[in-house]
């Protein structure tokens, strides 16, 4: 390939690396050997689970070690040296990502990547980017040097890469590569068995969508046998061991399934009988295997469960009430069609959580409400992925009978919680209050009774040595802790803060124990807050990280919660947690669409996956998937695609495969009949903002479509060139093509959908709010280009300027038509 558009074409395919599809290939040893072989083209697409690569690191003359360098000019090229393995791999690529804007508030960002000198063979070169976090944002780390790696490279062991950035209004600058952590840089090559391993298991995968067998989070055994169990009229549920009010539930639960599904009357049973479905609660030691009547190695612990499902019965069995209810949820999902007859798909499962806590957090601060049934649907969906925390971030939204003037209108109220906690439950889901009692506290300080507990002053931070500080938490603490009594959990914020000597009040303990000690000062006092009520003090750790002498005087009681919301390589923050003593920590990623119309996925996935595996991998217990932000022109329930990607990573660590989650999604979620084709048509619903990232790369700029949808039009198109005005119009007819392609899917999607559509009408929202803004950016920018034509001609023609201008307004009024459908109730 030659040229930047053929090159771009090529990064994208990269980035897009888990868009494969199943398809019938061979392979041999030759084949990752670079030997060769016929039909190279058959060679599959790796995913990017780590599993399947090796990671070689950089040589010198690498930048290595810790910061980055100084600005570094426009044009002027950085040196990198790369090992090149011999054999020469099958797939080889490198990760870039550390280049960044040096200061940022420049007007255009371009990067250039080139092999072996500076004028080599050209690898990569980016679009223009106009925002700085955009270009640093923008995804570098496994470029594709597959095609350009030759024998020479081989036989000299390294190949040397060059890089630039163009830059107008800035400079920029790279992070030296830094091993262990968020700059580590390496190349990419197959893991020697990688390709034999992604065969078996895209075998195996293809044989469950052949059976119709999709389940999220995918268990961590599972054998298929060869015929299933059909649903009948003699059909029953029993229920053995000493069962619990809560595993009467659950057997309840499943029995009306079965007759929903089913049509007929499955009726609860107390004694064995044919063609019976039995919930077994198992003591420890024999007692499972001998009920599901196999071996079971493994320890399922409080949640995990084993099942057998065979043409002439069904068994599941636990150790606790949760374990049988998340036997339940599978058996649940393993239900399906085989013509006419509903049937439990015949298999046999282990299955048992990587993380013990799997946590979900709703930000209900930034103009979201707590509607009592939207968020039951919220309860009732997640349990079914094993989702089991949810945690309410709040800031001034409770709703205090002691300080009747906090809470917004429809957040948190004493009435609501009644309602939600006791319904939680019955779903194994605990429900865990957040109150930012630190920084974040704008909304809470900007009342005047409250004034005396500001920072300096300020709104933004709440003053630790303020008098009344920790009696007004206090009262919140207790108000919040008995509306909230399930969970030992209680977070308390404290994230992104600073400043304590600009107070008086604050000044001399600033002299005795320094910034860091106010801040442990602080959280410690909170911590006894809440120990008298039973609870535990959770906190976001980065605070910790910037200062790390703060973790030296920290309670060890306390839990940590370690957010990093980008796609990156390590997390080297879980070791230093792990290492100062804390023993309880949570893995935050996020569904990221901070203030934007629709979440982040393209960073998303690669954040969720790959901190949830890390986290998983050192021994952690939790994991807190975020949300951030979800309005203007957002939806939470275009989240929760995310959300369930997280559930199902959460569960199986190992299962990060989007490809395959896709493939289960539309029938573990809406319902839709298993099909070949349904990966592809998530991809094309809610992916449509990445599909075409070669043609439309603007598009994907962090806040950009929720800017040009509220924003005016003025400042559309000044400041640009005639071919950057072009180049917009073709990404946005671009963009246009791929919302149209994205309503044919959703539509398709809702005619088989029988469950969680209101999934797909925000969906479709989303997706016709970015078709509005490709056509306001086509509009204005063939306003633009027509009046700068006509107004360089001389002379001027007035009318003709008048013309245009009331041309591009019934242009942009066809773009205000009501849209037919609306954002559910949040």
């Amino acid at each position: 390939m030659n040229g930047t558009d053929d090159w771009t074409k090529r990064r994208a395919h990269c980035l897009r690396r888990l868009d494969h599809r199943v398809s019938a290939w061979v392979w041999t040893v030759g084949l990752l050997c670079g030997a060769a072989f016929a039909g190279e083209a058959a060679l599959p697409e790796l995913p990017s689970d780590p599993a399947f690569w090796q990671h070689l690191d950089t040589l010198p003359p690498t930048p290595k070690g810790a910061g980055y360098l100084p600005g570094v000019a426009s044009g002027k090229y950085v040196h990198f040296r790369y090992p090149a393995p011999n054999p020469k791999p099958a797939r080889y690529r490198i990760n870039l990502d550390n280049i960044v804007a040096m200061r940022g508030g420049g007007t255009s960002y371009q990067v250039e990547v080139h092999l072996d000198s500076e004028q080599g063979p050209l690898l990569y070169k980016g679009p223009k980017i106009t925002a700085d976090a955009a270009f640093n944002a923008e995804d570098l780390s496994r470029l594709d040097a597959t095609e350009l790696l030759t024998e020479a490279h081989v036989k000299q062991g390294y190949v040397d890469v060059w890089v630039t950035a163009w830059v107008e209004g800035d400079t920029w600058t790279t992070y030296k590569d830094d091993e262990g952590t968020r700059w580590d840089l390496y190349a990419l090559v197959p893991d020697p068995e990688a390709f034999a391993r992604w065969d078996r298991l895209q075998r195996e995968r293809a044989e469950m969508l052949r059976r119709g067998i999709c389940v999220i989070p995918q268990p961590q055994q599972m054998t298929l046998h060869p015929q299933d169990f059909r649903v009948g009229k003699e059909t029953t549920v029993a229920l053995s061991g000493s069962a619990a009010a809560d595993d009467k539930a659950t057997a309840e639960a499943l029995r009306q399934e079965l007759t929903r599904r089913s049509g007929g009357a499955v009726k609860l049973a107390s004694k064995a009988t044919s063609n019976q479905v039995r919930l077994v609660l198992a003591d420890k030691g024999d007692a499972l295997a001998k009920a599901v009547g196999f071996a079971v190695s493994q320890d399922l612990g409080e949640q995990g469960y084993a099942l057998d499902v065979k043409s002439d019965g069904v068994v599941a069995a636990a150790h606790t009430t949760v374990g049988l209810y998340y036997a339940a949820q599978t058996l649940m999902q393993l239900l399906g069609r085989d013509g006419k007859a509903t049937v439990v798909r015949g298999v046999r499962v282990v299955d048992w959580p990587d993380l013990k806590y799997r946590m979900m957090q709703y930000d209900v601060a930034r103009g979201n409400t707590v509607n009592v049934d939207y968020w039951k649907r919220w309860i009732r969906e997640l349990s079914r992925l094993k989702v089991n925390q949810l945690m309410l971030y709040m800031e001034a939204d409770w709703h205090s009978p002691k300080y009747p003037f906090l809470g917004r209108p429809d957040t948190v109220t004493p009435e609501k919680a009644r309602e939600l906690v006791p319904y939680a439950k019955r779903y194994h889901v605990e429900l865990v209050p957040q109150v930012e009692s630190l920084g974040h506290a704008d909304t809470l300080l900007g009342h005047e009774e409250l004034k005396d507990l500001r920072l300096a002053g300020g709104r933004w931070a709440i003053c630790p040595n303020a008098e009344r500080t920790l009696p007004v938490l206090d009262d919140l603490y207790g108000e919040l802790s008995d509306a909230f009594p399930q969970s030992p959990l209680f977070h308390v914020g404290g994230d992104e803060v600073w400043g304590f000597a600009a107070d008086p009040r604050c000044a001399d303990l600033v002299k005795q124990v320094g910034e860091e000690g106010v801040y442990a000062f602080h959280l410690n006092n909170l911590q006894k807050l809440l120990a008298k009520r039973g609870r535990k003090l959770a906190f976001w750790g980065d605070e910790v990280l910037a200062f790390p002498k703060v973790a030296d005087a920290l309670t060890r009681d306390a839990v940590v919660f370690d957010w990093h919301y980008g796609n990156q390589q390590a997390y080297p923050s879980i070791k230093f947690f792990l290492d100062h003593g804390f023993k309880e920590i949570y893995v935050c990623p996020a569904v990221h669409g901070y203030f934007d119309v629709y979440p982040q996925y393209r960073l998303a996935f690669g954040n969720i996956s790959g901190f949830t595996r890390a986290g998983a991998e050192q021994g952690v217990e939790g994991v807190c998937c975020t949300t951030w932000g979800m309005n203007r022109g957002g939806s939470a329930e275009n989240y929760l695609y995310g959300l369930a990607y997280a559930a199902g990573c959460a569960w199986s660590s190992k299962e990060t495969d989007r490809a395959f989650f896709d493939q289960r999604f539309p029938t573990v979620w809406l319902g839709v009949p298993a099909a070949a084709d349904n990966a592809a048509e998530v991809d094309r619903a809610f992916w449509f903002a990445w599909r075409g990232e070669e043609q439309a790369p603007f598009w994907q700029r962090l806040f950009e479509v929720s800017r040009l949808f509220f924003g005016p039009c003025d400042g559309f198109t000044d400041k640009l060139s005639d071919d950057d005005r072009a180049r917009l119009a073709r990404e946005a007819q671009a963009l246009g093509g791929l919302c149209g392609e994205a309503l044919a899917s959703i539509g398709r999607l809702r005619k088989a959908a029988t469950r969680n559509t209101a999934t797909l009408d925000a969906l479709e929202h989303a997706v016709r709010v970015h078709g509005y803004v490709a056509r306001k950016r086509l509009a204005l920018c063939a306003l633009a280009a027509a009046y700068r034509a006509a107004y360089l001609k001389q002379p001027r023609d007035a009318a003709k300027l008048r013309g245009i201008l009331a041309q591009a307004l019934e242009a942009l009024g066809s773009t205000h038509r009501p849209q037919p459908r609306s954002c559910p109730t949040t």
